[in-house]
């Protein structure tokens, strides 16, 4: 059910951002099937959640990315892309965002117009990572503070937290981690954050080696 929900979330966004042209996967859908509040008596307030949806995400002892950890870190299941870049003081300033197969996304936002007047703007919010040597555990938090989509259709806009957790191998190619992702969109009540939390997505991510040729969507 978690699964179902999270997908139709990203379903909602991903269908979105096709309808400008801009990105393929979900075609020319109508989107009037997800206008209404999964729950008439509980919608968004548009303010983001104090904190965040996981404030104590980063509790622990952390310490210093180890050189394998730094870099390009690829996750992709299908209809889903992640490419997440960490940086050795362990900001995360650059990304390629699922919500549209591969949109990428840098410090301070991105944007672009579409057909028919449509565009879309994405903020990045502050986004970083921290690493927990006694376990090998790589935590990365990315934030969208906040997006609008403009279609002929309509308009969707909101805000996305994603964060994921888990084990880096011992010679840092590969990050197994539960993903844990909330949208809150305008018009639509608030993600169930402890129904989530309970049920995160396994995503195994692979440590892209910078030797290697990229497809165009990789971060450089």
């Amino acid at each position: 059910m978690v699964l179902i929900e999270m997908r139709r979330q990203l379903i909602v966004l991903v269908c979105a951002v096709s309808a400008f042209g801009l990105a393929g996967g979900c075609g020319n859908h109508n989107l009037k099937q997800w206008e209404k509040p999964w729950d008439p008596n509980s919608i968004w307030d548009g303010n983001a959640p104090e904190g965040g949806a996981i404030p104590d995400f980063f509790e622990g002892k952390s310490g210093p990315l180890p050189e394998s950890v730094v870099g390009v870190w690829e996750g992709e299941i299908p209809d889903i892309l992640w490419d997440i870049k960490v940086e050795s003081d362990g900001s995360i300033l650059r990304l390629v965002h699922c919500v549209a197969g591969a949109l990428k996304v840098e410090l301070g936002g991105v944007e672009a117009n579409g057909v028919d007047n449509s565009y879309y703007v994405f903020k990045l919010g502050p986004c970083e990572s921290k690493y927990f040597p006694d376990a090998r555990m790589l935590r990365a938090k990315i934030v969208i503070d906040y997006f609008i989509m403009k279609m002929p259709s309509g308009e969707i806009e909101g805000r996305m937290e994603d964060y994921f957790e888990g084990f880096v191998s011992e010679d840092g190619s590969r990050w197994d981690t539960q993903w844990f992702s909330f949208r809150w969109v305008k018009g639509v009540a608030p993600p169930d954050i402890k129904m989530m939390k309970a049920y995160p997505m396994p995503l195994v991510f692979i440590k892209l080696d910078p030797t290697q040729p990229r497809a165009e969507h990789v971060l450089e």
